[in-house]
């Protein structure tokens, strides 16, 4: 098993906009949308708690923590202007999933002048979650 990394930016808690109103004024259109009061997956009860529009990172998964980090930050710096007022109006965070399997090298992750000069400019969070797993944790999310 290979490392995973999951790495997506994320707009939370929209309620005076529509997923389309935010999608055209930020230039993206987003990876998934979660819908107030709607079900995150088909599969689960679970309803949202807010509006949430995520914007993954279109590179593969197993590439280390930097490179995506990079490839978001390319997504991002152009927009700054209008990602500004969103920042400020909603919770938005970059959002880091590392699946990490028992046996694979421990993934990395530095933050450089690049990174902090935006989370400084749009008060952006970051969220990490670290899944330490063997061969059969995979076999049970694959389920």
């Amino acid at each position: 098993m290979r490392n995973e990394i999951f790495l997506s930016f994320k707009i939370v808690g929209f309620d005076d906009s529509t997923h389309n109103e935010l999608s055209r004024q930020i230039g993206l259109t987003p990876s998934k949308v979660y819908i107030k009061g709607q079900r995150i997956n088909p599969k689960s009860d679970k309803l949202s708690e807010n509006n949430v529009c995520i914007i993954d990172v279109p590179s593969p998964q197993d590439i280390n923590v930097n490179n995506q980090l990079h490839a978001l930050l390319d997504i991002l710096e152009p927009r700054i202007p209008v990602q500004r007022g969103i920042c400020q109006k909603y919770y938005c965070e970059i959002s880091c999933a590392i699946y990490m399997y028992i046996g694979e090298s421990t993934p990395w992750l530095h933050f450089d002048n690049r990174y902090n000069e935006l989370i400084k400019e749009l008060n952006i969070e970051f969220d990490l979650d670290l899944y330490a797993l063997n061969e059969q944790s995979q076999q049970t999310i694959d389920a």
